[in-house]
């Protein structure tokens, strides 16, 4: 228990450290027009707009790079793009990286700032305009949103019917002002070639991913009884789903997951003996629940190539839900009779808390979906048992043998 404990702050712990370094392939472009591929540190959105770290490989020392040092930096797996630009907020200018939403006769780019978002939208002549949204506020108890924005795209766009007489309001989001300048160059660009070079595929991206992950296997459970003199294993089959959240800008090793899983457990167990001077035997005990488990906690997995070893652990609940209500019978040891005892269901706890850890490895397939394989450990360790003669113990283990598929 103290060891489990122990591990699961320091992978708190190691989590915050692994947070400083998360280097992505990519590549530079220097002020020449000169392009370096290597490796850059994918950080906050604060950070990316006005540093990059920039490595060549993982063994070489990382080199700074301001938006005056460079012209751009974009990353390959994600598609992040960065350009250096000269931009104008409150009368001062300053050069600041901004990320490249739209690549073409009419150029867009996003840029935040204390928690204030900002479209910068730039012209084939370069001449540049933004628009940005004030957060509401409450005047005399009503609340004022802030639509200058709107007024602004429409008069900007005026010679351009399908953006100017929009009949509904413009939403103040990445995916709307993609969709405005893209209405813009259909209605400009009439030669026929590819007027956008590049479209941010992810707009409104808030930076957490998602993988959900459907699996089976084997999962064991061992449940004590008699004050856990004796032991009983029931194997399940269990069929279960988890989704992991991963904040690539904070680590791209850790992340938290919620696990959900059902199974059934069936099994008969008979002459169960208790106590030396008491005089009862349980005939006859039936198990017919159906265990629903839940896990939340924290994963570390380490990528090597396709191959992605990982280790977990967190906290665990389980629910017996009941089946059929067979009876528990009771025998007196020096009487010949048999006595129904009641339901099953009524000598069992409903409810299970603990603990549980994980190891296991991921192979990603062409079609860049995962298979992975693990073994899973949980530990419910409450000792308390019930005010009845106990027949089943509050406490048991089980064991988890699992293969699944990772959707991303």
């Amino acid at each position: 228990m103290k060891k489990l404990h122990c591990f699961l702050i320091c992978l708190t712990f190691f989590s915050a450290v692994a947070a400083q370094n998360n280097y992505l392939p990519g590549y530079i472009i220097m002020n020449e027009g000169d392009t370096l591929y290597g490796l850059i540190d994918y950080k906050l959105e604060k950070i990316n707009q006005e540093t990059c770290f920039f490595k060549e490989n993982n063994a070489s020392p990382a080199r700074i790079y301001s938006p005056e040092d460079i012209s751009g930096y974009r990353f390959l797996k994600n598609g992040k793009y960065y350009v250096s630009k000269n931009i104008d907020l409150n009368d001062t200018v300053k050069k600041v990286f901004l990320e490249y939403m739209v690549d073409g006769m009419m150029d867009l780019f996003y840029y935040v700032i204390d928690g204030q978002s900002y479209f910068f939208f730039e012209d084939e002549n370069g001449k540049m305009f933004s628009v940005t949204k004030e957060k509401d506020r409450i005047d005399e108890f009503q609340v004022k949103r802030d639509n200058k924005y709107d007024g602004i795209i429409r008069y900007k766009f005026r010679d351009y019917h399908s953006i100017a007489r929009y009949d509904k309001k413009i939403d103040f989001n990445q995916k709307s002002m993609i969709n405005i300048v893209k209405t813009y160059h259909e209605n400009v660009c009439t030669s026929g070639d590819a007027c956008i070079i590049y479209e941010n595929v992810k707009p409104d991206h808030k930076g957490i991913d998602v993988n959900i992950s459907v699996y089976t296997g084997l999962e064991l459970f061992v449940f004590g009884f008699d004050y856990d003199k004796l032991y009983m294993n029931i194997p399940t089959v269990p069929l279960g789903g988890e989704f992991e959240f991963i904040h690539p800008q904070l680590s791209k090793n850790f992340g938290l997951y919620a696990d959900v899983s059902i199974t059934k457990m069936d099994r008969v167990v008979d002459n169960i003996k208790y106590g030396e001077d008491v005089y009862l035997y349980y005939k006859k005990f039936y198990f017919d629940v159906y265990p629903v488990s839940l896990r939340l906690g924290i994963k570390y997995t380490y990528p090597v190539k396709s191959f992605k070893p990982f280790i977990k652990a967190g906290f665990s609940s389980k629910h017996l839900f009941l089946g059929d209500q067979i009876l528990v019978q009771l025998k007196r040891r020096y009487l010949d009779d048999t006595q129904n005892l009641g339901p099953a269901s009524s000598f069992y706890r409903k409810n299970y808390s603990g603990l549980h850890i994980g190891i296991g490895a991921g192979y990603q397939l062409k079609n860049e979906y995962d298979l992975y394989f693990s073994l899973i450990f949980d530990s419910y360790v409450s000792k308390s048992y019930a005010n009845f003669t106990p027949l089943l113990s509050d406490s048991f283990t089980a064991y988890s043998v699992r293969l699944g598929y990772v959707f991303k």
